[in-house]
């Protein structure tokens, strides 16, 4: 399933992670940085949103965006979709997906901060 065009609705579940029908989050864990970033990036494939940039490192990304010192205040964004450090384990990413076909999605996706809710 591409959760894509078929966003889970609330209290949807997708491979571990959950919906509110507005944004889909999930939890990725373990591994080198390197690792988890090819976990997100396989993820994001096999869920329609290939065409989401992301860096091409696991030290880039966690250099340039996660840092809580860096310019993003510790997240990378990139439309539709943020991720974070998880708040549950040193060695794991945070992953939220902004449902697109939700109205008003761009302005929720832009005041939505990376937090488990």
């Amino acid at each position: 399933m591409m959760i894509r065009h078929n966003f889970p609705p609330e209290g949807g579940m997708y491979k571990n992670g959950r919906s509110d029908g507005w944004i889909y989050q999930v939890d990725f864990y373990g591994g080198t940085d390197d690792e988890l970033l090819a976990a997100v990036r396989k993820f994001l494939d096999e869920a329609g949103y290939s065409d989401v940039a992301l860096p091409l490192t696991g030290e880039r990304l966690f250099w340039d965006y996660l840092n809580p010192d860096s310019f993003s205040g510790g997240c990378y964004v990139y439309h539709p979709i943020k991720i974070g450090l998880s708040s549950y384990r040193v060695d794991a990413l945070h992953l939220i997906i902004c449902n697109e076909d939700y109205p008003d999605h761009k302005e929720f996706w832009k005041n939505s901060c990376l937090r488990n809710e």
